[in-house]
């Protein structure tokens, strides 16, 4: 019983910090994303003035490298980044939905835990505790 109140502990810590990873990832990636619009080059488009084919809509996604950036910008307002650059130079960028996704699920996974292990560890507390009356 009493590798099983440990575990519980070293469970509940782990959640704990799990939870406030999740916390610092929500307040910090959101700073550093852009509306940005990615741009597949072309030499056709070079020609008629273009910048070149967007692929999808723009997002909100977190890209470091400035190099990546052409410096133009859609009528909406996103950045156009060259996705040549980014395939070339192995840029994968990440889109705050994903962040903002994966940091929910990890905050409702690691509250059950939490909670779970807190059950546990007043479940094997109280039966060491009734182990050591008998």
């Amino acid at each position: 019983m009493k590798f099983i109140k440990i575990l519980s502990i070293i469970v509940l810590a782990g959640s704990i910090l799990v939870c406030g990873g999740t916390l610092f990832a929500l307040n910090t990636y959101p700073g550093k994303a852009k509306l940005i619009q990615r741009i597949e080059k072309n030499e056709g488009a070079d020609l008629f003035g273009e910048t070149g084919t967007p692929i999808g809509s723009p997002q909100q996604y977190i890209i470091e490298d400035p190099k990546a950036f052409t410096g133009k910008k859609t009528t909406d307002g996103a950045e156009e980044v060259d996705e040549k650059y980014l395939r070339d130079n192995k840029i994968y960028p990440l889109q705050l939905q994903t962040v903002r996704f994966i940091a929910q699920q990890s905050q409702l996974v690691s509250g059950a835990t939490f909670i779970l292990s807190l059950i546990v560890f007043f479940w094997s507390k109280k039966r060491i505790s009734s182990a050591k009356q008998e």
